[in-house]
């Protein structure tokens, strides 16, 4: 994307108003870092920034006509301005001076006057000056991909700019310019060039499923292929979800070939990039993974922090110039994305906004009354996409010097997919059971047997995540707890008085208002934020995942839409020493679903309602009283199989309680049953969810979590498929109780384990109101008696262990914490005090050792001054 900068009709002298219109543009360069470029009169102005995509030599703004009496300064791309180039070089009468996909729109005005815009096919804002009768034009692309902002100054004159930034300070009025719409000196009112039957949101005629899937896929492959036009590198966004996956599996499909020329000779860069980011508990990153493995794409991944997010906010809303939550939280990954973009030499992105708003694709398009109110419903958020995603997605990479093309809001496809009857597109089918959203979407690219499939089915019928959501679910938590501590009470309580207009309702929203005030003062720049807020919503927070879904029987809460190749369910059963592998056929797939939502969203009222109904039946009932009688077991095996079944990512319910700590569910599904050690497909335990995935778990509540899951047995040294324990990820972001406590309990184990073999088990684990660590050596915590429980817990434990101390590698837990250290010293010394002050015995004498490396010295940890002050040093060097 390129800006532009407009002032048209100035009384300023002209070497006055070129060094103003100059050090505006500057303003917006971020857009076009690569030239720059201007054309004046005696009273007008045009500037252009410009980001050079096509025709890279010659294509430097602003574009002039045959006798230079037209300028034109445009931001954007015009996808047909091959077809206009024939049209306009056929009739003899113009020439063409550059390559650029603009230098159409020079002669079609020529040629039609204002009236040519509606022949554009592209994502595009301009402004065109007329010399000769020093005259006007400015129009935006029909969906408003491209932002443009229209305001006027006291001396009369008009002025447009890309971004709000270059025109608050000088205009007394201004305003977002309306897609879809040209404004024209010679009438100085906004026309409305763009009229399709669903923008008056028509309800189509009945067509059949059958008629409409090949003209979806069509139609969005000619839509695709239109937007790879391009002489630089470039990529797309892939987050693993339906819309960005179908945009490179058909971008991966012509890569090769250059889409310039028909695909006649070999691509420039054929080699297609995708591009994630998220946290590092992301669903997206393992998502985009498999559909990068899938399309062969040559795949980069990235990770931000939630403080690195924080610490953006600022930027993002000067970049963004809105205070939309909803636009803020999923503005920033995206920020961050564009900018590891930028530095690896790309300039063009692919990315699958617009399919939400087209195909009713968010949660709560599950709660539309009927088909009629789910088409409008579409209809008006396709219309207000220019405040919103087109909003995020433009200005984010733009901050940049990127480019993003977004395929599902081209014309000619919304002209097909906005006549879809919308029986089509609901979230129910014609016999009002409930269905994934978007199913046309999905189904019309579900080829046929022996076709080449688009996408695996775990991918063409996955289930949506919110942008938010996608790239990590600790992200909206931690914004939300940042700003909670951040706005006292006593100034949220001011807000009335503090902001009389829009007053925030939350203190997130509070706390990036008062951001976007101190950069965008003023009634104008407030009176262009709009907010998105679903209609049929639940909840106030505007996100995504906050919409409940209509209570509409047994086959809701969808998840994920059932795989149509599951025949069979892996159920494992692993314990400290060992882990069976059992296949089952799964009993009831729509209670599975169920219960898998419900433990993502910490339902305990479904998790309640299915775990006491599940085995009611007779049979089931008889077969609970075998096991009981002949293992001790206090559930059936089917309901054992059912509770420990496991998804595409190896995940139980239990591991999706534990993602975002429901306690409540969590104890649930540990009282029905469920298998504590089993393990995901990254080998991780329901231990190192709560330790690893929240933001801020250093409270009461979730030490009382972890306490509670180590007390039922799971084991804390299972180390994950990366090598590391809970514990290591606990240290590595800075859960310093949860870490003492940890270490504290490995350290009674293991005294333990020497004491059991010649005497009585006795021990004292540490309890959750422990604040401080006693330095005394030979009173690590009040000694009592092991439960039940937690004695079957050690003679369980007890061979491992016993083979770790002889191999000297049973404080394997200290090393792990040990090493994150080095790397989050700002953060590591409440952590260090804690180990200072840990005695750690060992098998033949009273003291043990901790070394960072092979390499480097051992570490004494009597707690002596010496020690702690020598450990204290190596730890800072």
């Amino acid at each position: 994307m390129c800006g532009i900068l407009a002032i048209l009709g100035s009384s300023e002298p002209a070497p006055k108003l070129r060094k103003k219109a100059l050090s505006l543009s500057a303003r917006i360069r971020h857009r076009g870092p690569d030239w720059n470029g201007v054309f004046a009169s005696e009273d007008s102005i045009l500037t252009h920034e410009r980001l050079a995509i096509v025709d890279l030599e010659n294509g430097a703004q602003p574009l002039l006509n045959e006798d230079e009496s037209i300028a034109l300064t445009v931001n954007g791309e015009i996808y047909n301005h091959k077809a206009l180039r024939d049209i306009y070089l056929s009739s003899g009468k113009h020439t063409f001076k550059t390559n650029s996909d603009c230098e159409p729109i020079l002669h079609a005005y020529e040629d039609k006057g204002d009236d040519f815009v509606d022949s554009l096919s592209g994502d595009f804002a301009f402004v065109l000056y007329d010399s000769k009768s020093k005259s006007y034009l400015a129009a935006r692309d029909p969906i408003g991909v491209v932002p443009l902002y229209i305001g006027w100054a006291k001396d009369g004159s008009t002025w447009f700019a890309s971004e709000m930034k270059a025109l608050k300070d000088d205009c007394i009025k201004f305003q977002s310019f309306p897609p879809g719409h040209y404004y024209s000196s010679k009438t100085k009112e906004f026309i409305r060039y763009y009229n399709p039957k669903w923008f008056d949101q028509h309800i189509p005629a009945h067509t059949s499923e059958a008629e409409v899937l090949p003209l979806i896929r069509e139609s969005f492959e000619k839509a695709v292929v239109a937007r790879m036009m391009c002489d630089v590198p470039y990529g797309v966004l892939l987050s693993g979800g339906l819309d960005s996956s179908l945009v490179a599996s058909i971008a991966a499909r012509h890569a090769e070939k250059r889409t310039e020329d028909s695909e006649q000779s070999r691509a420039w860069w054929p080699r297609l990039h995708s591009f994630c980011i998220g946290l590092r508990d992301a669903p997206d990153l393992k998502a985009a993974r498999e559909v990068a493995d899938y399309l062969g794409t040559v795949h980069h991944e990235f990770y931000f922090t939630v403080q690195e997010g924080i610490d953006a906010l600022t930027d993002v809303i000067r970049s963004l110039e809105t205070y939309d939550v909803t636009t803020i939280r999923a503005s920033t990954p995206m920020y961050f994305l564009a900018r590891r973009i930028k530095a690896m030499g790309v300039k063009m992105v692919l990315s699958g906004e617009g399919s939400d708003e087209v195909f009713g694709g968010y949660l709560y398009f599950h709660n539309a009354p009927d088909a009629a109110e789910f088409h409008q419903e579409c209809c008006r958020r396709i219309k207000a996409l220019h405040s919103f995603d087109c909003l995020r997605a433009n200005k984010s990479t733009a901050a940049w010097g990127v480019e993003v093309r977004v395929p599902f809001l081209d014309r000619n496809f919304l002209d097909v997919a906005m006549d879809v009857d919308p029986v089509h597109k609901i979230c129910k089918d014609a016999d009002g059971k409930s269905r994934i959203e978007k199913y046309v979407l999905r189904k019309a690219f579900d080829v046929k047997q022996g076709e080449k499939p688009y996408l695996p089915d775990s991918v063409l019928w996955r289930q949506k995540e919110q942008f938010s959501d996608g790239v990590g679910y600790s992200w909206i938590g931690g914004l939300k707890d940042y700003t909670e501590a951040e706005i006292s009470d006593e100034d949220f309580a001011k807000r009335e008085i503090l902001f009389p207009d829009d007053t925030p309702a939350t203190k997130e929203a509070f706390y990036y208002r008062r951001i976007f005030e101190s950069l965008f003062p003023g009634k104008e720049c407030r009176e262009t934020v709009a907010h998105w807020i679903p209609t049929w919503g639940a909840s106030q927070d505007p996100s995504g995942r906050a919409q409940s879904l209509p209570n509409l029987g047994k086959t809701n809460y969808i998840y994920v839409l059932i795989m149509y190749s599951i025949q069979n369910v892996t159920t494992s059963s692993s314990s400290s020493s060992s882990t069976t592998t059992t296949t089952t056929t799964m009993l009831n797939l729509s209670d599975y679903e169920r219960m898998r939502i419900a433990s993502k969203l910490g339902d305990t009222e479904t998790l309640g309602s299915i775990l006491s109904q599940f085995c009611q039946d007779s049979a089931c009932q008889k077969y609970e009283q075998q096991q009981q009688q002949e293992e001790e077991q206090q559930f059936c095996l089917c309901k054992y199989n059912f509770l420990n079944q496991r998804d595409q990512d190896g995940m139980t319910f239990l591991h999706l309680a534990s993602l975002n700590h429901y306690t409540k569910s969590i104890e649930l599904l540990v009282e029905h049953g469920s298998n504590i050690n089993i393990v995901n497909n990254d080998g991780q335990t329901s231990l190192h969810m709560i330790c690893n995935y929240q933001f801020n778990l250093c409270g009461e509540e979730n030490l009382s979590l972890v306490q509670y899951i180590v007390n039922h047995g799971v084991d804390t040294n299972v180390e994950d498929y990366f090598g590391h324990t809970a514990a290591y990820y606990a240290s590595l972001n800075g859960r310093f109780l949860i870490v003492r406590w940890l270490l504290e309990y490995e350290l009674q184990m293991d005294e333990l384990v020497r004491q059991s073999s010649n005497s009585t088990v006795e021990s004292s684990l540490p309890s959750s109101s422990s604040s401080t660590t006693n330095n005394n050596n030979n009173n690590i915590l009040s000694k009592s008696l092991l439960s039940n429980s937690n004695t079957s817990l050690l003679n369980r434990n007890n061979s491992t262990r016993h083979q770790q101390q002889q191999t000297g590698s049973y404080c394997r837990n200290y090393q792990l914490v040990y090493q994150p250290l080095k790397y989050i010293i700002s953060i590591a010394y409440p952590l260090i005090e804690i180990i200072c002050c840990m005695p750690i015995m060992d098998d033949h004498n009273s003291t043990s050792t901790l070394s960072r490396s092979t390499n480097s010295r051992p570490i004494t940890t009597v707690m002596t001054p010496n020690t702690r002050t020598s450990l204290l040093r190596d730890f800072s060097s």
